[in-house]
């Protein structure tokens, strides 16, 4: 079955489409080097999931799946979250973050804490700055988890955030 009508030098053939391979992701750039980027995919902070109430366990805030074109290939993550925490008291507020690859943790165990030694409200603002190359060995989707908490404090709110994936030619 005929496609269309092309002309080449002069004379009008069909295209057919058995005549066309089928495109997978092995088709994409063959030629190029290891450590090319193949493909980058971005999320940004959704401005609803802002605060945490929990002080003991971690919140997912941004979450971004991945389709490795092969299984040598490497991704690398980029993420940030702007992080304000207050806490009353002599202590002074703590918040954390980590980076998980479904519901493993692979990188960052950043940690933040403000003390002053004075019994009087103290306010933190902190960019939580993870990134990390990652070898997750699949060519089927991949997911990553930003995830943050706070330990001391009456609440965390993050107001801007986002996480880039990368998939690095293997």
């Amino acid at each position: 079955m005929a496609l269309t009508k092309l002309h080449f030098g002069g004379k009008q053939q069909a295209l057919v489409a058995a005549n066309i391979p089928a495109l997978t992701n092995t088709h994409i750039n063959p030629g190029l080097p290891a450590g090319s980027v193949l493909q980058v995919v971005q999320q940004t902070l959704n401005p609803t999931s802002g605060t945490t109430s929990g002080t003991s366990s971690f919140a997912t805030y941004i979450t971004k799946a991945i389709t490795p074109s092969s299984t040598s290939s490497k991704v690398l993550i980029l993420a940030t979250l702007n992080a304000y925490t207050q806490y009353s008291g002599w202590d002074g507020p703590q918040h954390g973050s980590k980076l998980l690859r479904g519901s493993t943790h692979i990188a960052g165990n950043n940690f933040f804490h403000s003390r002053a030694n004075v019994n009087a409200n103290k306010y933190q603002s902190v960019d939580h700055n993870i990134s990390f190359l990652d070898s997750p060995s699949s060519s089927s989707e991949v997911t990553y988890n930003l995830q943050a908490r706070y330990s001391n404090g009456s609440s965390i709110t993050f107001y801007n955030g986002f996480m880039t994936l990368m998939e690095i030619k293997g």
